[in-house]
């Protein structure tokens, strides 16, 4: 899926899904026993664990993907000053702009994929902040 404009009705109708999701999960809590809070508790403790690994790992490859970039531009330096013939140039230049679209996606990809975790991130918090308020009013906080 190479159409932004895709990808990001892709990533807004899965929001709305996991949506749907958080919301049924939540009817089930309110009508369930402690047991199912604690667990439920748990289940979001391990997923923002996991939200968290996911962002390391995306940040480190990120960097990474940039870093060659950069050291691409770098070469392409060098080629032009060794080789500064007339066709050579054009070809250059090109690989120069194409490189530069790519750091730019790459840019706008790391951006909004912080974004995301970072939104999924705090429906986590709600949705267990959520879930304490239920075993609050029942008397029985989850873990206790």
């Amino acid at each position: 899926m190479s159409d932004p404009a895709e990808a990001r009705d892709a990533t807004l109708d899965e929001g709305a899904a996991t949506l749907r999701q958080v919301e049924a999960v939540l009817e089930e809590l309110a009508g369930g026993s402690g047991f199912q809070q604690e667990v439920a508790t748990e289940w979001i403790r391990a997923t923002r664990s996991v939200l968290r690994e996911i962002a390391r790992t995306a940040g480190t490859g990120t960097a990474n993907v940039r870093d060659g970039i950069d050291r691409a531009l770098a070469l392409v330096r060098e080629v032009e000053e060794r080789c500064p013939s007339e066709g050579a140039s054009d070809a250059i230049e090109t690989l120069r702009a194409q490189l530069g679209r790519t750091r730019d996606g790459v840019r706008l990809q790391d951006d909004a994929t912080a974004r995301q975790l970072g939104h999924a991130s705090g429906l986590l918090m709600e949705l267990e902040a959520a879930v304490e308020r239920l075993g609050t009013a029942r008397g029985s906080p989850p873990g206790a």
